[in-house]
This record gives C-alpha cells, structure tokens and sequence, in this order.
C-alpha cells in the first residue's frame, strides 16, 4: 500500500482499526516546496463501505450529514496541488488510484472502491495513476471554499512574492479549524481525536 523507498520527508504512519474499518494515519512534514501538515494527519478508511448499492451516493449522503458539502464527482488531478483555505476528504465510489501525498518526494497509497480518505490542508496530494473507471466524491467542511496551490520545484526558491506567498498559506493552513464532524463517523469519528489532539 505505501511505497517509503520513493520518498525521504518526514513520515509517521501509524495502523488503527475504528468500528471495524481498518484505519491508516500518516503526518507529513513540509517537504520546503509542499507545506505539507505536520500536525495534522492524513486519515484513511480502507473499505468503510463495502455493502452499499451506489457508493457515490452513499458517500454523498454521509458526507453531507455530517457538514462536508458534497462539492464534486469526477477523477482526481494528475498534478501536485495543495489546499490552503480547506481539508478535504474523498470516497472512492469506483474503480482505483495511485496517490502521491506530501510532494514529489511523498508517500503513494492505492486506494479503492469503498476507501475514504481525509486531506488536511497543506497535504499535497496527486494522482498517479488510476483505474478507467475510477470515480471519487469530494467534498470540504461547509463554509469552506477551497484554493488550488501548485507551486512547481521552481517556487519559493528566494523570490520576495513567492515566499510571501507561501508564508501566507501557512498562515491560513495553522488558522483553519478543526471540522466539527468526522465526514464518515461524525461525532465518533478519528478524526476529531486525532486532530483535536494535534492542536
């Protein structure tokens, strides 16, 4: 599932198990192009929805009750990009992909039909390779609109505006809150412990 002989930023993985879903936790550390979250960790559910008729819907519906606006349906970008104004979280509805998180130097999971996985903001994330059939629910903390960073190996190497630049997505990445239900169990849900514990 992780491939660590392509990437050497800081990582810390940890292998949980929360209401019978298997659970990965990853920390990954500004990588000095990619602020990355140190503090906050990736989450992944493996096969949170197993038995479902339509996933997407299912994903959607959880996703929404739970104060994640249900915001896109589609496949995922093959370019590193990062949030700095939202987290993020995804449910593989079909299909698979190959995902690098933390930057070029970062971590690949595959992740399936079933699979969710919550991205908080700074975690760059970018898609691999993926399955013809591969479709993914998308959605942010309601109220949150999120912004598309994409800084290149180029970018803030001592250039005044971009360092500003990226000084201000630090600010606004440290400044977000912590949502108030985990998109998938809500009130019980890891996430809150997790990041909660974190802050």
């Amino acid at each position: 599932m992780m491939d660590n002989a392509e990437q050497n930023i800081v990582l810390e993985t940890q292998a949980l198990e929360h209401q019978g879903t298997r659970v990965l936790t990853c920390l990954l550390a500004d990588d000095g192009v990619f602020p990355n979250n140190a503090l906050l960790p990736l989450i992944v559910y493996k096969h949170v929805l197993e038995d479902v008729g339509d996933r997407a819907i299912e994903f959607a519906r959880r996703f929404a009750e739970r104060g994640w606006s249900d915001r896109w349906r589609d496949g995922l970008y093959p370019v590193h990009h990062y949030h700095s104004t939202a987290h993020e979280v995804w449910g593989f509805a079909s299909g698979m992909a190959r995902i690098q998180f933390g930057g070029p130097r970062g971590v690949f999971l595959e992740l399936e039909a079933g699979d969710a996985v919550i991205i908080p903001a700074g975690v760059s994330h970018m898609n691999e390779t993926n399955s013809s059939d591969l479709l993914v629910v998308g959605a942010y903390p309601d109220g949150c609109f999120p912004d598309i960073l994409s800084p290149d190996e180029g970018d803030f190497d001592g250039n005044d505006s971009e360092d500003d630049d990226r000084i201000a997505s630090i600010e606004r990445i440290a400044a977000l809150e912590v949502p108030e239900k985990d998109p998938l169990f809500g009130s019980r849900g890891l996430m809150r412990q997790l990041w909660k514990k974190a802050r």
